[in-house]
């Protein structure tokens, strides 16, 4: 991954997005990239560093053909240096990016922006998203339950770097991770303790001269030392259902993404939402979608490029749920559409789940955007009053 990274992304030219992910499986990149067809999307495999965790991984994506790297145990964690300083914490490979010329901001400072913060910078790095492997090691079924939210999540912010002119965005990460069924968990493997300088559940460091039963590999950053694996998806010790560390290929083979603009001179249509009426009186609304020539002034030779459409994602969502997500309609999720420049209207009928039950002059959110823009139709949605018991 470092020589992939340092050719393909750390001595391009030109305004570019960095996205930096703590765990994310190259099967999971499919789906996000699926998620942006609006984009040229390019997806291409990277092995991961050995073993497949944090600290070296992080360490092991950054420039690092001027820097000196070397290693350190301290009592059950590993810690890589960059320049002497301790990479092991995040801090230090901040730091390290910024002197290398990067502008690296919190993903959810920028989330919280509609608009591009004051002076982002010709190579951004967005960093902090960690929920897959936090709540991964918290507890597996959560994380089955909210890994399609954070790959939308990764997908929506991307759009949303484009949208601020990053013609380039690219997503990497530092390892994937494998999930197990709890009651299937396969046996434990020997891995004598005196073999080992550390010992975890999917790898242990052993010293490089050390005669073992089981494969081993060598540490790119010790020659001292050799990466202990147990076989399969095997552990060495005791361990959940969700773990990384080892060299399974769902914790091995991670994805470089890289989503690019398509150059065009059409603008995006705009769109009106009509509706025959605010008041609900059935678990249902109807939805006229009506396309509008772009809103801003064409000059005589930009009009003869026509608009483009636009793919828009209906939702009803209740106003008084704590989770400002938490749709009624009958899948869950929202509804997408294709609204094309060459059709007058699309007609859509939004049903809720039979499961939900609603309370005479309830206020629900009717939420219409621009999968790819965010732009929302009209600015600040539609609210709807329930007309009765339902």
């Amino acid at each position: 991954m470092t020589d992939h990274l340092e050719e393909r992304l750390w001595t391009a030219r030109g305004k570019r997005a960095v996205v930096i992910v703590d765990a994310l499986r190259y099967d999971c990149a499919h789906i996000i990239r699926e998620m942006l067809q609006n984009f040229d999307v390019d997806l291409k495999p990277m092995r991961a560093a050995i073993p497949t965790v944090t600290p070296v991984g992080m360490t092991a994506l950054l420039p690092l053909s001027d820097a000196e790297v070397s290693f350190e145990i301290k009592g059950r964690s590993l810690h890589p240096k960059i320049n002497g300083k301790d990479a092991a914490a995040r801090s230090t490979r901040i730091a390290f990016l910024k002197d290398f010329g990067a502008d690296c901001r919190e993903i959810t400072e920028l989330e919280a922006n509609s608009d591009p913060p004051d002076g982002l910078g010709e190579l951004l790095v967005v960093f902090g998203h960690d929920e897959v492997d936090h709540i991964g090691h918290g507890g597996a079924n959560a994380l089955v339950r909210h890994l399609h939210t954070e790959i939308k999540r990764i997908a929506r912010l991307v759009r949303t770097l484009h949208s601020w002119s990053y013609t380039e965005v690219h997503i990497v990460t530092d390892h994937g991770f494998i999930l197990l069924d709890a009651d299937k968990l396969p046996d434990e493997v020997d891995c004598n303790t005196e073999w080992c300088r550390l010992k975890k559940e999917r790898f242990a460091l052993v010293a490089a001269e050390a005669d073992l039963p089981v494969a081993s590999l060598p540490f790119e950053w010790d020659s001292s030392l050799r990466v202990a694996l147990p076989p399969g998806l095997a552990f060495f010790k005791a361990e959940k259902s969700f773990s990384h560390g080892g060299a399974a290929l769902q914790e091995l083979v991670i994805p470089h993404l890289v989503s690019r603009t398509r150059t065009t001179s059409a603008k995006r249509i705009g769109v009106e939402v009509v509706l025959p009426t605010l008041e609900l009186m059935r678990t249902a609304v109807k939805v006229t979608l009506q396309a509008k020539p772009p809103a801003s002034s064409q000059s005589e030779q930009m009009a003869l490029f026509a608009p483009t459409g636009r793919t828009l994602a209906l939702d009803v969502l209740r106003t008084d749920s704590a989770d400002p997500h938490d749709s009624v309609l009958a899948t869950g999720r929202p509804k997408e559409v294709r609204l094309d420049a060459e059709a007058d209207e699309q007609n859509v009928t939004l049903f809720f789940h039979t499961a939900q039950s609603f309370s005479a002059r309830e206020t629900l959110h009717l939420d219409i955007r621009d999968i790819e823009t965010t732009e929302q139709f009209p600015p600040g949605g539609v609210k709807l009053t329930v007309g009765r018991d339902m």
